[in-house]
């Protein structure tokens, strides 16, 4: 064959700074064209009108990276995440949904993995862990199984 195939779609993060210069040149120039010319140059006009969209995304967030901006080290960073995204659950809690996993399975009842993530939540819950904190997402669980090596 002719080895492996290049990647169509490639993403691009764009540093703190950065994303305000762009915005600051926007609202000088008045023109989302002249804009992308300089920023983004060279690109098709569909990889273009994505970037534009991308553009008025930073302008909504604008406040929020100008906060970053202010220090000078979080300022030539990429994008963080936001406070509580990517939440791992206490060693304690866990073993308490590790406990009630047994316990039913000692009783001979299969668990589904919507049994799963709405006994994770509830217990999640009564340890004091707001639910916009933590969702019990499919990957939690995929993580969770293979920590403790359970299958369903």
């Amino acid at each position: 064959g002719d080895g492996r195939r290049r990647r169509q779609y490639q993403r691009q993060a764009y540093t703190v700074e950065f994303k305000i210069q762009v915005i600051q040149h926007l609202e000088a120039s008045g023109s989302m064209r002249a804009t992308l010319d300089r920023f983004f140059d060279g690109m098709s006009e569909a990889k273009r009108a994505n970037k534009a969209k991308l553009v008025y995304k930073w302008i909504g967030m604008r406040c929020a990276l100008e906060e970053r901006a202010q220090n000078g080290r979080l300022a030539s960073q990429f994008p963080g995440r936001a406070s509580g995204v990517g939440l791992t659950l206490p060693s304690e809690v866990e073993q308490r949904i590790v406990k009630w996993v047994n316990d039913f399975r000692r009783e001979g009842l299969p668990i589904s993995a919507l049994m799963l993530k709405l006994q994770a939540l509830e217990i999640a819950q009564a340890a004091g862990i707001p639910p916009d904190h933590f969702a019990a997402l499919w990957q939690w669980r995929r993580g969770f199984t293979r920590r403790h090596r359970l299958s369903f």
